[in-house]
């Protein structure tokens, strides 16, 4: 009889404090599956195997869950438990707020789209602004005064603007080739475009009629903070 040959691979650091968490905390990969930290315990069994690292969104589910340290798991320094959080059913936002870069919009999506682990500098927790996705900065003064350069943007991935488009809201808008923020309304009377307008003239009433075949992926822009870097200096 033919035996199966298992494949294992030499495990990161990353992934061996990742793992090493898991065991400290008796998280199980059952457990993160009830939890909606991963779809499928197969990606456990590829990550103990050494085929793949945790991505980025798993350990962001997986910290802000069970109130893990993002930066321990990434650079071993620090405590391995946030001051905030339990080994619980808590939700992101309830645990430690939603993780903040200080990147600019593109810089995060390309990472995302890579699968770049990206190290957060901090979390913020606001009522209102917590069902974000992540917290970026605005790099450019195009955009004043609406968004003036160093705000701090918290942007949350829209997942069924294809079929509905809420009308006349700021997105981050992702296409192939490039990055942009723009105010965004409905093309009146085609569901096949969109229409972008320039952020800085909340006025301008004519603008870019794109085809949204064009857009891979669409954040929009549910709060902001003025001139957050300097209040973090």
């Amino acid at each position: 009889m033919k035996k199966e040959l298992t494949i294992v691979k030499e495990r990161t650091p990353l992934t061996e404090r990742f793992l090493k968490s898991m065991d400290e905390f008796h998280i199980t990969p059952y457990r993160m599956k009830i939890d909606g930290v991963i779809n499928t315990t197969q990606l456990l069994t590829k990550i103990k195997k050494g085929l793949q690292q945790p991505s980025s969104q798993t350990l962001k589910n997986y910290c802000s869950t069970y109130g893990i340290s993002m930066s321990w798991i990434i650079s071993g320094e620090g405590q391995m438990k946030t001051m905030v959080g339990a080994t619980d059913n808590k939700s992101p936002a309830s645990v430690g707020g939603v993780l903040s870069y200080r990147d600019d919009f593109e810089h995060i999506v390309r990472a995302k789209e890579r699968g770049d682990v990206l190290e957060p500098n901090y979390t913020i927790s606001l009522p209102y602004f917590n069902d974000a996705d992540f917290w970026c900065f605005a790099s450019t003064s195009e955009l004043a005064p609406t968004i003036r350069l160093g705000d701090c943007l918290a942007m949350k991935r829209l997942t069924t603007w294809r079929e509905y488009f809420p009308n006349d809201i700021i997105c981050g808008v992702v296409m192939k080739e490039h990055t942009m923020i723009r105010r965004m309304r409905n093309a009146a009377g085609d569901k096949e475009h969109v229409v972008m307008l320039p952020v800085s003239d909340l006025d301008a009433v004519d603008g870019e009629t794109v085809a949204k075949d064009l857009i891979v992926d669409l954040y929009q822009v549910v709060g902001s903070i003025r001139n957050f870097k300097t209040m973090i200096k």
